[in-house]
């Protein structure tokens, strides 16, 4: 038991007899792709996904631009299947990437010692899009006084910033369990939540009032829900 960091259980919602207007058959026959749904009682045209997984997103897209566009009357422009990935990083071109995210992480205040792991770990996270995330970080004025590092992880606050203000972070909850991958990180400390409370703070997403009672909701919950023990000291 000591040797276990953490523990997770994934539940995928299918699609029931009632949605698919099939009767019910067996587990295995319960169909794994997505459904897109009109909500005919919606004041404005609305679609509830249901169901579907992550190697079916790219259809799912085609399929809402399809169905809302149609709705909205506009033009589709482009639905080219082989279009890229944000983030997407060819092998021949991770070199330059790297070489890049250097540079630009350490302009914008990485410690030389830290700078080859923080590239490697934020080109491994965002791909190609590693560099525009310190260069984010040194056009947002609000987080010039922050430290460049998250706590003792090694992680770049720039890495924080970026999705606050372009992945839609609003919690700790938001920053540790699902855009910084945090919740894999064997030896997540308190002092790490309370850095990444602080930008919140800085960043007008948690009221100064709020940080620390933030702080311990996400370590009860790390606790409750993953068995996620939080490093103290």
């Amino acid at each position: 038991e000591k040797n276990i960091v953490q523990h997770y259980c994934g539940v995928r919602p299918l699609p029931g007899p009632r949605v698919t207007g099939r009767a019910a058959g067996t587990p295995g026959s319960v169909t794994r792709r997505h459904l897109l749904l009109r909500d005919e009682g919606a004041t404005i045209p609305t679609w509830s996904i249901v169901g579907g997984k992550l190697t079916t997103c790219r259809s799912l897209a085609e399929e809402s631009v399809r169905k809302v566009f149609a709705e909205l009357g506009f033009p589709i422009i482009d639905k080219n299947s082989q279009r890229v990935l944000p983030g997407c990083l060819y092998e021949e071109d991770r070199e330059a990437c790297d070489s890049r995210t250097k540079n630009v992480a350490a302009r914008s205040g990485i410690p030389e010692e830290s700078i080859e792991a923080v590239s490697q770990w934020a080109v491994g996270l965002y791909g190609r899009r590693a560099p525009h995330v310190f260069e984010n970080m040194m056009q947002c004025s609000q987080a010039a006084m922050l430290p460049p590092l998250i706590g003792d992880s090694g992680l770049p606050t720039a890495a924080a910033v970026f999705a606050i203000e372009q992945e839609w972070a609003l919690s700790l909850g938001d920053l540790i369990e699902r855009r910084l991958m945090l919740i894999f990180h064997p030896q997540l400390s308190l002092a790490t939540l309370h850095d990444l409370a602080e930008i919140l703070v800085v960043m007008g997403c948690l009221q100064p009032a709020d940080r620390e009672s933030a702080v311990l909701s996400e370590v009860k919950c790390l606790q409750d829900l993953y068995g996620k023990k939080i490093v103290t000291q």
